[in-house]
């Protein structure tokens, strides 16, 4: 069996706090979950997590702050913090120092913005390249409705600004993979933002893969009706294994 950590913190905060999967693989998933800046938990017992533990990637799934108690960009910050401590402490705990960061859904979100917004990686001492590579599962590239929300506006406007990963793309090498996915039945407008972060990335030249899969929000980090988990390949081809 794997060994495990379970609420190890990465600062003083109740919410910073990590679960960690020891494999035997070189390669390390860093997971950010998803819930709507408002739920969701660093949970590792859901399909995406169980298949890539059994081939062997270590994961270190992230608790971050969440509203009302987090203020933008409280939630962004706290998995800067969270990536300095992983990338500090593999040898500690025994994970492999090649590292790809995973978001889903809100999470997606959280990773896009560290991927663009150099300035959250850089007030810990990191970039992009510290890291094999992001991949986004189902973002929100505009600003997240819940930012929108905290701001009383309405939570169905369209904002591209500096809370919004579509607002930091530039021309450049970022130094990490870039992984885009969305979902042909996503939520509302997800889809359609996510082909317009696709076209953008391709006007700017940035490198990146994108892929648009069937079914409904997030749904290739669960198994579908013949029991595959679709993000788990496309997580391996972010390692480079194909």
């Amino acid at each position: 069996m794997p060994k495990t950590y379970a609420d190890i913190p990465y600062g003083e905060k109740p919410a910073q706090k990590l679960d960690i999967i020891v494999g035997e693989s070189d390669k390390t998933v860093v997971y950010i979950h998803g819930g709507g800046l408002t739920g969701g938990d660093k949970k590792t017992d859901f399909p995406l997590i169980k298949e890539l533990s059994k081939k062997g990637y270590s994961i270190v799934s992230v608790g971050y702050t969440l509203y009302p108690e987090a203020k933008f960009p409280d939630f962004i910050n706290d998995c800067a913090l969270a990536l300095r401590f992983i990338v500090d402490n593999a040898e500690k705990y025994g994970y492999g120092d090649k590292i790809s960061i995973v978001g889903g859904s809100a999470g997606a979100y959280i990773t896009l913005m560290l991927f663009f917004d150099e300035r959250y990686l850089s007030a810990v001492g990191l970039t992009t390249s510290d890291f094999v590579g992001f991949l986004s599962d189902s973002a929100q590239p505009t600003t997240h409705f819940n930012v929108l929300k905290e701001r009383g506006e309405p939570t169905y406007a369209i904002r591209v600004d500096a809370a919004a990963p579509l607002y930091f793309i530039k021309e450049k090498n970022y130094g990490a993979k870039l992984f885009v996915v969305t979902y042909t039945d996503d939520m509302f407008c997800r889809k359609e933002q996510n082909e317009v972060l696709d076209k953008t990335l391709i006007s700017y030249g940035v490198e990146h893969e994108f892929f648009l899969l069937d079914g409904g929000h997030c749904s290739g980090e669960w198994e579908d009706e013949n029991g595959t988990v679709r993000l788990v390949p496309i997580v391996e081809k972010l390692f480079g294994n194909e």
